[in-house]
């Protein structure tokens, strides 16, 4: 559909929207979760470049968070955007793209093996996911909080952490 909507607008290199940078920065986001990081990085480029001098910070934080999970981006290049998507989403109070940036953030710090870092990102994804109501996304954030407490031998933790599951469970 991202794809569609850039054909449609053959011109859409030199549009300066807020619609454009952000239709960019999806198709950018599609073509991650369609395994084509390739395709990904340069539109992400893009649409960062187009939502700075535009200065819509939602987009900047989306699409640094997407830059953040990109396969062929260096480990720091992938931290430093990362950073940056949260410091943007938390200051604007951009409370969906903060739990998207603290959970793309804590899971990069857990694929490099800094978990007491990564169990903070994530349950701070897990609280601004609780103050907007969506329980799907706190299991998901607790539910890897509890592998990262098994890989830190933290079985206090984890009792915690499985007391808060089990109270999310009661409340479906």
């Amino acid at each position: 559909i991202c794809r569609q909507g850039l054909a449609a607008i053959p011109n859409y290199k030199e549009l300066e929207s807020p619609g454009v940078a952000s239709l960019i920065h999806e198709t950018a986001r599609a073509y991650f979760f369609n395994d084509m990081p390739d395709k990904a990085l340069p539109l992400c480029q893009h649409a960062l470049d187009l939502a700075r001098r535009l200065g819509l910070v939602e987009v900047q934080a989306e699409t640094l968070a997407t830059l953040g999970v990109l396969p062929n981006q260096s480990s720091e290049d992938a931290l430093q955007a990362l950073l940056q998507a949260v410091e943007l989403s938390e200051s604007a109070g951009l409370l969906a793209s903060v739990v998207r940036a603290h959970t793309n953030l804590g899971t990069h710090l857990q694929n490099i093996g800094e978990y007491i870092s990564a169990r903070e990102h994530l349950m701070r994804s897990r609280e601004v996911a609780h103050q907007l109501g969506i329980p799907d996304w706190e299991h998901t954030m607790l539910a890897n909080v509890v592998d990262i407490c098994f890989l830190l031998g933290d079985l206090v933790y984890i009792q915690t952490v499985v007391a808060e599951l089990n109270e999310l469970r009661s409340e479906e």
